[in-house]
């Protein structure tokens, strides 16, 4: 994945269904890589995004985000 990836959190269930993007990763060596990601819609006191990092293996690739993006661009001709 790459900074900008629409991802899911699959540790999480409470938040399984929030849009999430990737901001930042770690590539580190002899360890897994660990990503920095960013909730769209949760928020914290302060009015910010919730942001936290989390392991490689705690996220895929948000495919139904890209298939309703590639979806609509067949729909509307762009």
């Amino acid at each position: 994945m790459k900074i900008g990836d629409r991802v899911r959190n699959t540790r999480i269930e409470a938040y399984k269904d929030e849009p999430i993007v990737v901001i930042d990763r770690t590539p580190e060596k002899n360890f897994k890589t660990k990503y920095h990601i960013k909730y769209l819609n949760i928020y914290t006191r302060q009015e910010t995004n919730m942001v936290y990092w989390i392991d490689e293996d705690d996220i895929t690739l948000d495919v139904e985000y890209y298939r309703n993006i590639k979806l609509e661009k067949l729909l509307t001709g762009v």
